[in-house]
């Protein structure tokens, strides 16, 4: 793993600083990236002193955390029931088998559709990953 990681980071320096290759002309390189994510003024974006860079921090965090509160508030009482009743199972386990190997990426666009807010569609994916 972390030689596939310093593979990435080595091609992605010598593709876009090193060799300067046409097609990353417009993609910022690694020591910029980091040096504009440690700068007091970023230029492009979020840096480590400001305070909506935590603000984002804090967002997706409560997200994961939400999420994966729910769907053990449903997900454990539903497998304990699911192990207690056999008649349970014979009803439930279908349905569930027929969701389970949906990718997270497929129910965008219904969580879109089902939720008015922004926050609730993501909670939800969260809640299904």
């Amino acid at each position: 793993m972390t030689f596939g990681l310093v593979l990435w980071l080595g091609m992605y320096y010598v593709l876009s600083e090193g060799l300067e290759v046409w097609r990353f002309a417009k993609l910022p390189g690694p020591v910029e990236v980091i040096t504009d994510w440690l700068h007091p003024d970023p230029t492009w974006g979020l840096s480590v002193y400001t305070p909506e860079y935590y603000k984002h921090i804090w967002i997706s965090c409560f997200r994961v955390f939400a999420g994966f509160g729910i769907a053990t508030l449903l997900g454990v009482p539903l497998g304990l029931f699911m192990g207690w009743s056999l008649a349970f199972k014979d009803y439930t386990f279908p349905i569930l088998e027929t969701i389970r190997p949906i990718p997270i990426l497929a129910w965008v666009p219904l969580a879109i559709l089902m939720f008015t807010g922004i926050e609730t569609s993501v909670i939800f994916l969260a809640t299904l990953a």
